[in-house]
């Protein structure tokens, strides 16, 4: 007898689901990592930083945030997919892991994660784990926002005009 058989076919269609979906959520991280760091960092390497900085690179560059937003409102208001909304956890767990390999001061922790004042590691960390992080974040909010209060389907005729 195999294993197909003692197993339960409804078991088996959800676990598949649920695979599906942990690859989709990855994937959706992965998307907006990639695309708005291709697309954002330039800009904000460019732009002279508000906080007086050389450039606005740093834990939270906001060229790459916006592009990561607009991302997040296209995928939602367009594909519909809710698994955009939970992007924002591969990241985390992604830092967390990083986080959690250091013997380190939390001070060192802090200055070199999530502020400018990063020393001897040139920010490097910042850009490997708190900036995906808090890019995949800001496409998650922006999806969950759209998909809570955009509309679905056409808007009604007349609906822009004004009543007299």
């Amino acid at each position: 007898m195999s294993l197909t058989r003692i197993i339960d076919p409804k078991f088996r269609e959800r676990a598949k689901r649920c695979a599906l979906f942990l690859i989709g959520v990855v994937l959706h991280c992965v998307y907006v990592v990639l695309v708005s760091m291709l697309l954002g960092l330039l800009p904000d390497a460019l732009v002279p930083n508000v906080y007086g900085g050389a450039s606005a690179l740093g834990p939270f560059p906001p060229f790459t945030i916006g592009v990561a937003i607009a991302s997040g409102i296209v995928v939602a208001r367009f594909f519909h997919d809710r698994r955009a909304v939970w992007a924002w956890v591969p990241s985390l767990l992604w830092l967390l892991l990083a986080l959690s390999g250091w013997n380190r001061s939390g001070q060192w922790l802090l200055d070199n994660f999530f502020t400018n004042k990063c020393g001897e590691t040139e920010c490097v960390y910042e850009l490997m784990y708190t900036v995906p992080f808090v890019i995949s974040l800001s496409y998650a909010v922006s999806s969950c926002l759209t998909l809570k209060f955009a509309r679905s389907g056409p808007v009604p005729a007349g609906h822009f005009s004004s009543s007299r």
